[in-house]
């Protein structure tokens, strides 16, 4: 007796006031209000999708408005090589030859899936996969938005208020206000994604203004060989021909990842990965920053009002206010780095000016092979045609390594490894400085408005004051370095 074995797929869709796989000659213009949406879908195959008040997969030639008012969402799915996907009041995949406008609030999102091989992905208020010819404009308020995701090989993506993987002609102005942001992800092979107000691998040919607020951001990830990022009112991974000009207001952001070759990034105000072609102007004001990661071969950065790995023609101007920064890493060949208002692995054709103002900021790294560094208010590893001026201002500093050989460095309002064809001009106050260093064979350095291991073709003006400094080193074959206003 034969057995046939039948794989069926089923696909399941809610829309409302929605254009999808549709040519539009002439304007869009929406207005959907939703109370209660709920998909569960569970099985092989299966496709879960809902539209309300966007445009997917559509060609519109004229404006695109929407106006979109969401009480609840629920999405939960479960099974084999399945994809969830929302767009509440987002262009997503189309050509739009016209300007798009949203207006999008929502009370609470839910999105859960468990499974192998699945895709989750949300939009609120964002273009994503899309081509604009004409300008950008979100308005974008959630009050609650939470993903789940377990499983192998999952991809899990919240997109709010932003502009990914799209080309715009023209400019991109966002406004986005979330008061809590959730995301868990367990398993392997992972890939966890959090944009709130960004712009992320695309090319904007126009300017990129973005006012974020965010009350609480949380993402947890745990399992093998997976990717954790998280960009706030960030441009990452794109081109701009055009300023950038962005104002972000974070009261509490944390990120939990454990398990092995994982990475973690968490990006507020910040540039990264990107090229700029005009001037960059940010406002970054964050209370509590948290991020911690355990494993074997990890990466764990953060960049607060920071560019960094980009090029930039034009200048760059930074304010950064943080109240609270904390890292904790620990295991084997990791790698640890904090950015607060700096320049760092990066090209800037242009004058540099930092205003960096920290209340405590602390850094915990255990293990071996291990790296262990702090910029704040810096210039590193970059080169400057133009001059760089920065006024450093720092409560309490603290960093803690123990391993065999590690590299532990901090950076405050100095300028090093780096090329400067300009005057530099360091500010530098702090209250309490300390680093803490155990083991073998490790190093530890300290830069306190200096010029250290740098190029610097124009001249070099530094002030500093500090009240308490302390470093402390033990173990065999170690090297201890600091310098305080100096050039060496």
């Amino acid at each position: 007796m034969k057995k046939k074995l039948i794989a069926v797929a089923v696909t399941a869709l809610i829309s409302s006031s929605v254009f999808a796989d549709s040519t539009i000659i002439g304007s869009v213009d929406t207005r959907t209000n939703v109370r209660n949406a709920n998909q569960t879908q569970s099985g092989l195959l299966n496709t879960q999708d809902a539209a309300v008040g966007s445009v997917s997969d559509s060609t519109i030639i004229g404006n695109v408005r929407s106006r979109t008012n969401v009480r609840r969402f629920n999405q939960r799915q479960s099974g084999l090589l399945n994809n969830q996907g929302a767009n509440l009041g987002s262009v997503n995949g189309s050509t739009i030859i016209g300007g798009v406008r949203t207006n999008t609030r929502v009370n609470r999102f839910n999105q859960r899936q468990s499974g192998l091989l699945n895709n989750q992905g949300a939009n609120l208020g964002s273009v994503q996969d899309s081509t604009v010819i004409g300008g950008v404009r979100t308005n974008t308020r959630v009050n609650r938005f939470n993903q789940r995701q377990s499983g192998l090989l999952n991809n899990q993506q919240g997109n709010v208020g932003s502009v990914q993987d799209s080309t715009i002609i023209g400019s991109v102005n966002t406004r986005t206000r979330v008061n809590r942001f959730s995301q868990r992800q367990s398993g392997l092979l992972n890939n966890q994604q959090g944009n709130v107000g960004s712009v992320q691998g695309s090319t904007v040919i126009g300017n990129v203004r973005s006012r974020t607020n965010v009350n609480r951001f949380s993402q947890r990830q745990s399992g093998l060989l997976n990717n954790q990022g998280a960009n706030l009112g960030s441009v990452q991974d794109s081109t701009i021909i055009g300023g950038v000009n962005t104002r972000t207001r974070v009261n509490r952001f944390s990120q939990r990842q454990s398990g092995l070759l994982n990475n973690q990034q968490g990006n507020v105000g910040s540039v990264q990965g990107s090229t700029v072609i005009g001037n960059v102007r940010s406002r970054t004001n964050v209370n509590r920053f948290n991020q911690r990661q355990s494993g074997l071969l990890n990466n764990q950065g953060a960049n607060l009002g920071s560019v960094q790995d980009s090029t930039i023609i034009g200048n760059v101007n930074t304010r950064t206010r943080v109240n609270r920064f904390n890292q904790r890493q620990s295991g084997l060949l990791n790698n640890q780095q904090g950015n607060v208002g700096s320049v760092q692995g990066s090209t800037i054709i242009g004058s540099v000016r930092s205003r960096t103002n920290v209340n405590r900021f602390n850094q915990r790294q255990s293990g071996l092979l291990n790296n262990q560094s702090a910029n704040l208010g810096s210039v590193a590893d970059s080169t400057v045609i133009g001059g760089v001026n920065t006024r450093t201002r720092v409560n309490r500093f603290s960093q803690r390594q123990s391993g065999l050989l590690n590299n532990q460095s901090a950076n405050l309002g100095s300028v090093a490894d780096s090329t400067v064809i300009g005057t530099v001009n360091t500010r530098v106050r702090a209250n309490r400085v300390n680093q803490k260093q155990s083991g073998l064979l490790n190093n530890q350095e300290l830069n306190l408005g200096s010029v250290s291991g740098s190029t610097v073709i124009g001249g070099v003006n530094t002030r500093v004051n500090v009240g308490r400094i302390k470093q402390k080193q033990s173990g065999l074959l170690n090297d201890q370095k600091m310098s305080l206003g100096s050039v060496d």
